[in-house]
């Protein structure tokens, strides 16, 4: 009767219970040591945003005060946050506040369109936003390292994200040069 009653729905449902694998045909990009992050472009804001950072031992998504800026944010769009943040070294970040953003991941007619929350803070990275666990799991996303890329369910079928490879390494070489102490 459902099916009968809602067929749109029906039809979305079955495709959002695909199985999603990867396996021998899947190409694993020609990187220079396999080691890169999984840096992608989403859509947000009317803007493509590039140097998006995937992390999965994030428990937030992140933008940085720097990509606020130039997404034409209004401060008075942000909702306070109390809470600081705790890198992996342990220092501690004061979050200037937090913004709901439209986020669209993937390429037409294989992406999703989804609210994501992101705390905003004022640090220096090379990256513009951080995905985390939050984004990743209401994406439901399967996550490759050895691919550098995560696949997701989307009512035209599984869609995958595959990284940047060249993004990625810029990034990398950036925040190399950022923690070398400079030299007179």
């Amino acid at each position: 009767t459902y099916r009968q009653a809602n067929p749109d729905q029906a039809e979305l449902n079955s495709r959002l219970s695909e199985v999603i694998t990867y396996g021998p045909s899947d190409p694993v990009p020609a990187a220079s040591s396999n080691h890169e992050a999984l840096v992608i472009e989403v859509l947000t804001n009317n803007y493509i945003v590039k140097k998006v950072y995937i992390d999965p031992g994030s428990s937030v998504d992140v933008m940085y005060l720097h990509t606020f800026e130039s997404l034409k944010l209004a401060r008075e769009s942000m909702t306070p946050v109390r809470t600081p943040l705790v890198g992996f070294g342990g220092h501690i970040v004061h979050p200037e506040g937090m913004v709901t953003l439209t986020v669209t991941v993937g390429r037409h007619p294989r992406c999703r369109t989804i609210p994501v929350n992101f705390v905003i803070v004022k640090a220096d990275s090379p990256y513009n936003l951080l995905l985390g666990r939050p984004t990743l799991n209401v994406l439901r996303a399967v996550y490759s390292t050895y691919h550098l890329s995560f696949k997701f369910l989307t009512p035209a079928g599984v869609a995958e994200v595959s990284s940047d490879v060249c993004a990625a390494r810029e990034c990398y070489l950036a925040t190399l040069q950022a923690a070398s102490p400079s030299t007179s």
